[in-house]
Protein backbone atom coordinates (compact mmCIF):
# COMPACT_ATOMS: atom_id res chain seq x y z
CA UNK A 1 0.00 0.00 0.00
CA UNK A 2 1.49 3.65 -0.87
CA UNK A 3 1.41 6.48 1.58
CA UNK A 4 -1.15 8.98 1.07
CA UNK A 5 0.35 12.26 -1.03
CA UNK A 6 0.97 14.87 0.70
CA UNK A 7 -1.35 17.83 0.87
CA UNK A 8 -0.62 20.91 -1.11
CA UNK A 9 0.28 24.12 1.09
CA UNK A 10 -0.94 27.17 -0.11
CA UNK A 11 -0.57 30.45 0.94
CA UNK A 12 -3.55 33.14 0.78
CA UNK A 13 -2.12 36.90 0.78
CA UNK A 14 -5.28 38.62 1.48
CA UNK A 15 -6.91 35.60 3.02
CA UNK A 16 -8.92 37.68 5.46
CA UNK A 17 -11.79 39.50 3.42
CA UNK A 18 -13.24 39.34 -0.30
CA UNK A 19 -11.36 36.83 -2.31
CA UNK A 20 -9.14 36.05 -0.55
CA UNK A 21 -11.52 34.86 2.37
CA UNK A 22 -13.53 32.74 -0.40
CA UNK A 23 -9.92 31.48 -1.79
CA UNK A 24 -9.21 29.95 1.58
CA UNK A 25 -12.71 28.34 2.00
CA UNK A 26 -12.00 26.32 -1.38
CA UNK A 27 -9.07 25.37 -1.01
CA UNK A 28 -9.43 24.02 2.09
CA UNK A 29 -12.39 22.04 1.44
CA UNK A 30 -10.22 20.82 -1.29
CA UNK A 31 -7.73 19.41 1.04
CA UNK A 32 -5.29 21.86 0.78
CA UNK A 33 -3.32 23.31 4.02
CA UNK A 34 -3.37 26.64 3.97
CA UNK A 35 -0.86 29.89 5.38
CA UNK A 36 -3.85 32.67 5.84
CA UNK A 37 -1.46 36.12 5.23
CA UNK A 38 -3.07 39.24 5.79
CA UNK A 39 -1.51 42.62 6.79
CA UNK A 40 -3.63 42.54 9.77
CA UNK A 41 -2.56 39.75 11.85
CA UNK A 42 -6.18 39.33 13.59
CA UNK A 43 -7.53 39.22 10.25
CA UNK A 44 -5.30 36.43 9.38
CA UNK A 45 -5.21 34.49 12.71
CA UNK A 46 -9.63 34.96 12.20
CA UNK A 47 -9.30 33.47 8.64
CA UNK A 48 -6.65 30.08 9.89
CA UNK A 49 -9.83 29.90 12.47
CA UNK A 50 -12.57 30.04 10.28
CA UNK A 51 -10.71 27.26 8.27
CA UNK A 52 -9.95 24.68 10.90
CA UNK A 53 -13.21 25.54 12.53
CA UNK A 54 -15.08 24.22 9.14
CA UNK A 55 -12.47 21.11 9.68
CA UNK A 56 -9.75 22.33 7.33
CA UNK A 57 -5.72 22.59 8.18
CA UNK A 58 -4.27 26.38 8.60
CA UNK A 59 -2.13 28.43 10.38
CA UNK A 60 -1.83 32.16 9.95
CA UNK A 61 0.87 35.25 9.74
CA UNK A 62 0.68 39.37 9.41
CA UNK A 63 2.19 39.89 6.39
CA UNK A 64 3.43 43.48 4.88
CA UNK A 65 3.55 42.83 0.85
CA UNK A 66 5.47 45.99 0.71
CA UNK A 67 8.00 45.03 2.88
CA UNK A 68 10.21 42.62 0.42
CA UNK A 69 12.72 41.84 3.69
CA UNK A 70 10.19 40.69 5.96
CA UNK A 71 8.57 38.75 3.13
CA UNK A 72 11.85 36.80 2.64
CA UNK A 73 11.60 35.51 6.14
CA UNK A 74 7.93 35.17 6.21
CA UNK A 75 8.52 33.12 3.34
CA UNK A 76 11.25 31.52 4.16
CA UNK A 77 9.51 29.87 7.68
CA UNK A 78 6.66 29.25 5.84
CA UNK A 79 8.64 26.89 3.28
CA UNK A 80 10.68 25.23 6.21
CA UNK A 81 7.12 24.37 8.09
CA UNK A 82 5.49 23.00 5.37
CA UNK A 83 8.50 21.50 3.44
CA UNK A 84 7.32 22.81 0.12
CA UNK A 85 5.18 25.79 -0.89
CA UNK A 86 2.89 24.47 -3.73
CA UNK A 87 1.01 27.58 -4.50
CA UNK A 88 0.33 31.30 -3.79
CA UNK A 89 -3.00 33.13 -4.24
CA UNK A 90 -2.39 36.75 -4.08
CA UNK A 91 -5.61 38.10 -3.44
CA UNK A 92 -4.53 41.34 -2.04
CA UNK A 93 -5.47 44.39 -3.41
CA UNK A 94 -6.76 47.75 -2.67
CA UNK A 95 -9.20 50.56 -4.42
CA UNK A 96 -9.58 52.65 -1.52
CA UNK A 97 -11.17 55.49 -2.76
CA UNK A 98 -13.64 55.31 -5.88
CA UNK A 99 -15.95 57.54 -8.05
CA UNK A 100 -13.60 60.26 -7.49
CA UNK A 101 -12.51 62.80 -10.58
CA UNK A 102 -9.13 62.03 -11.61
CA UNK A 103 -7.84 65.49 -10.73
CA UNK A 104 -9.40 64.84 -7.30
CA UNK A 105 -7.37 61.55 -6.81
CA UNK A 106 -5.31 61.65 -3.57
CA UNK A 107 -1.58 61.03 -4.29
CA UNK A 108 -1.05 59.60 -1.54
CA UNK A 109 -4.23 56.92 -1.79
CA UNK A 110 -3.13 56.40 -5.26
CA UNK A 111 0.54 55.34 -4.33
CA UNK A 112 -0.98 52.87 -1.67
CA UNK A 113 -3.43 51.70 -4.42
CA UNK A 114 -0.13 51.08 -6.67
CA UNK A 115 2.15 49.73 -4.24
CA UNK A 116 -0.49 47.02 -3.06
CA UNK A 117 -2.02 45.88 -6.62
CA UNK A 118 1.64 46.11 -8.63
CA UNK A 119 4.27 46.28 -6.21
CA UNK A 120 3.16 43.50 -4.13
CA UNK A 121 2.11 41.66 -7.03
CA UNK A 122 6.26 41.97 -8.14
CA UNK A 123 7.60 41.24 -4.55
CA UNK A 124 5.85 37.50 -4.39
CA UNK A 125 7.18 36.00 -6.85
CA UNK A 126 10.66 37.45 -6.32
CA UNK A 127 10.91 35.84 -2.81
CA UNK A 128 9.06 32.45 -4.00
CA UNK A 129 9.95 31.86 -7.01
CA UNK A 130 13.61 30.09 -6.33
CA UNK A 131 11.66 27.77 -3.83
CA UNK A 132 9.24 26.78 -6.20
CA UNK A 133 11.90 26.65 -9.28
CA UNK A 134 14.11 24.11 -6.68
CA UNK A 135 11.04 21.99 -6.41
CA UNK A 136 10.34 22.15 -9.95
CA UNK A 137 6.93 22.73 -8.77
CA UNK A 138 4.70 25.60 -7.95
CA UNK A 139 1.93 27.83 -8.76
CA UNK A 140 1.35 31.86 -8.52
CA UNK A 141 -2.19 33.42 -9.10
CA UNK A 142 -2.56 37.05 -8.74
CA UNK A 143 -6.29 37.35 -8.41
CA UNK A 144 -8.50 40.61 -8.06
CA UNK A 145 -11.97 42.09 -8.59
CA UNK A 146 -13.50 43.85 -12.06
CA UNK A 147 -12.19 46.66 -10.09
CA UNK A 148 -8.78 46.11 -10.59
CA UNK A 149 -9.44 46.15 -14.55
CA UNK A 150 -11.86 48.94 -14.80
CA UNK A 151 -10.28 51.31 -12.31
CA UNK A 152 -11.69 53.82 -10.06
CA UNK A 153 -11.26 57.47 -11.40
CA UNK A 154 -14.43 58.74 -12.43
Amino acid sequence: MSASPTPYTIAVVGAASAIGRAATALMARRGATIVCLNRDDSGARAAAERTTTAGGKASSSEMDILDKASQKTLWNGIIQQSGQLHAVANCAGVTDQTNIKAHEVDLDFFDLVYRTNMLGALLIPQVVLSHMLSKNFGRIHHIASIAGKEGNPA
